[in-house]
């Protein structure tokens, strides 16, 4: 097996590492919490830090900052009033779609995608 690393993502073996509390394995495409027997994908979460959050500002274009694990920080542009809102990405039947979170803080987010 290759092993294949870059900023975010690794393949690995799961007989031979432990998982730190910012991954979370990814099995067949849904996330799990026990590691099994075949190779996984490991994905970082949590990638943006509180203090980097509470200093987002708003610029001429619209930005989407990836938290990792399908969260996704919006901030619209200055033309567009440059609001602030938590969107997470899925699939359905092949159809990527989005879901804005009724969050308002970075914690909640996260709580509210891992449920």
């Amino acid at each position: 097996m290759q092993d294949t690393v870059s900023a975010a993502w690794a393949v690995v073996s799961c007989n031979n590492i432990l998982c730190p509390l910012s991954f979370k394995f990814i099995i067949n495409g849904a996330p799990s919490g026990t590691p099994k027997l075949g190779c996984v994908l490991l994905m970082a979460i949590n990638k943006i830090k509180p203090l980097s959050f509470k200093h987002l500002k708003a610029t001429n274009e619209a930005q989407q900052i990836s938290d990792g694990n399908n969260l996704y920080i919006r901030v619209r542009s200055i033309d567009d009033g440059g609001a602030i809102s938590f969107r997470f990405r899925y699939r359905f039947d092949g159809v990527q779609k989005w879901l804005t979170l009724e969050s308002t803080e970075l914690a909640e987010a996260r709580v509210e995608r891992d449920k």
